[in-house]
């Protein structure tokens, strides 16, 4: 996995290259800009526009202008923005430029949509952007995303999109919609957040020579070798040995959800799966899944004198002891024996329960529950969509700051919880670290999906028996994962997985069912 870094994180790391290392900005500024030029290949008529503010993201702008120019390409060089406002790299930059006789324009309005750009290179903002876009800025933005659309000119941004905040991928009212961006040691969290992958098109990340110092990192982007995360199958293990899954799934009118978790808990590793569910579901699961062992509700409920429903410790016991994990939710419903079902695993259940759809919506009124299998040190992993994470957070969906990653982080470490934030771009957060995964395509917007995933975290989050340290470990690199991590590991696989199933029908045409069989295939690729 990569680091993935904020803006203040990100200038903390510059202040210590510069001032502690001893390497001056300049020397990355050049750096910087001879990789901007690397993304400029083709022949040499193409004229190039470059769009620079007064900061330092400006002065790299400048700096490539100068080499651009030196390599006999065409170059207008236009500055937006305060003169004034000038830093000191900057002011040397443009000095240089003058030095060689390279013309620098201050002001948008000699610019002609009929001039017939190749390139367009937007040096504005960088990372430095905070607040809404205006005047003469906005101006220049609007005009570079009309040089795009309107002349095809390739639109490349430095370090990141002016218009887009670096941190969260909100747009600062208007943005540069990039063809490419040129970033620098690290990305930035606001290139995967939010609109960020919009803007941003393709990401290029160059070492320029920005050290980490003690910058402590926390945001980290999962990658292909990320599945060696994955302990080692025992060669000589056996079907107990690989991890069982107690599955609470599958209402009387749900049980594809059913089926599709437990498809997937098989294809991901699993031993032996037990689903606990409606006795109308043992039929449809023998059909599609007859791997699975099956119970009905009615082994483990009985009544009260009111009637209402209670759990029978005794046999819930002997499934509990006999789980390494448990999932529950999937097709679920909210109606009873629902939140008997899913109060009973919360408040019992010692081992890592990954908690999914419906009883994500039981537990949302019952938040001490969790703070119950915090205090008592159970792990517990949460799935939530962004509607469902709203109801946890007891907040309309524009305001639960699902992808606010600061927010998300306080939530999980108050309730002692990993939560799985799902969306185009997926948070997995501890409380301590958020891995992101962009692995995934619009082909996982489809019904049944999340249930494909619960069902993979379920193995990958509880294979601790029956699993060799990985090669990795046993070389003295990474050290044994984290439930958390392994989260994210699955969050990865089931992206990727989704990739698979697009390129073999379509991406408007994938159904939750295609995905299960696509998880060996990520993990064969893999060297799982």
């Amino acid at each position: 996995m990569k680091p993935v870094l904020t803006s203040e994180e990100m200038k903390k790391c510059e202040r210590y290259t510069i001032e502690q290392v001893g390497i001056p900005s300049l020397v990355l500024m050049e750096k910087a800009a001879l990789f901007v030029c690397s993304r400029i290949q083709d022949d040499l008529s193409g004229k190039i526009l470059l769009f620079c503010g007064y900061g330092n993201n400006g002065a790299d702008g400048l700096a490539a202008a100068r080499l651009l120019a030196g390599q006999g390409r065409q170059v207008r060089v236009v500055m937006v923005g305060n003169a004034e406002k000038a830093t000191e790299e900057n002011k040397l930059q443009q000095h240089i430029l003058k030095q060689l006789c390279i013309s620098v324009e201050r002001g948008i309005d000699t610019i002609s949509e009929a001039d017939g750009y190749a390139y367009v290179i937007d040096a504005l903002f960088g990372i430095g952007l905070h607040r809404e876009l205006e005047g003469e800025f906005l101006k220049a933005v609007d005009l570079i995303n009309t040089l795009h659309r309107k002349q095809g000119a390739k639109v490349i941004a430095v370090d990141l999109p002016s218009g887009l905040q670096a941190d969260s991928g909100s747009i600062m009212g208007k943005a540069v919609m990039a063809d490419e961006t040129v970033t620098f040691q690290w990305r930035k969290t606001g290139m995967l957040l939010g609109k960020g992958p919009l803007c941003c098109g393709k990401a290029f990340v160059g070492d320029i020579g920005i050290c980490k110092g003690d910058t402590a990192f926390a945001h980290y982007l999962m990658e292909d070798e990320d599945l060696h995360i994955l302990p080692y199958r025992d060669p000589y293990g056996n079907k107990g040995t690989y991890g069982k899954i107690l599955s609470v799934t599958g209402s009387e009118a749900m049980a594809g959800a059913m089926t599709l978790s437990t498809q997937a808990a098989f294809r991901s590793g699993a031993g032996m799966v037990r689903v606990l569910s409606h006795r109308n579901n043992r039929q449809s699961l023998s059909v599609s899944v007859p791997e699975a062992l099956f119970d009905d509700y009615e082994h483990v409920l009985g009544t009260d004198q009111k009637m209402e429903y209670v759990i029978n410790h005794e046999k819930m016991k002997e499934y509990f002891d006999w789980s390494t994990s448990l999932l529950i939710g999937c097709g679920l419903s909210k109606e009873h024996p629902a939140p008997a079902l899913t109060e009973y695993v919360m408040r019992y259940y010692e081992k890592t329960a990954i908690v999914d759809g419906d009883a994500l919506n039981i537990l949302s009124k019952h938040l001490d529950w969790l703070t119950n299998r915090k205090e008592k040190g159970y792990p517990t992993v949460l799935t939530p969509h962004p509607l469902e994470f709203s109801r946890l957070c007891g907040k309309p969906v524009e305001a639960a700051k699902h992808q606010d990653m600061e927010y998300c982080k306080h939530w999980a470490a108050e309730y002692g919880c990993i939560l799985v934030l799902k969306d185009a771009v997926t948070l997995i957060t501890d409380g301590k670290t958020v891995y992101i995964s962009d692995s995934g395509t619009d082909a996982l917007a489809t019904a049944g999906s999340g249930d494909v995933l619960a069902g993979m975290i379920a193995v990958f989050s509880g294979m601790n028996s029956g699993f060799k340290d990985n090669r990795r470990q046993r070389d003295g690199g990474v050290q044994a994962a984290d439930i958390a991590v392994r989260t994210a590991v699955a969050v990865f696989v089931h992206g990727k997985a989704g990739c698979y199933a697009a390129e073999r029908y379509h991406r408007a045409s994938v159904k939750a069912g295609d995905l299960p069989d696509m998880i060996p295939i990520v993990l064969k690729e893999g060297g799982i």
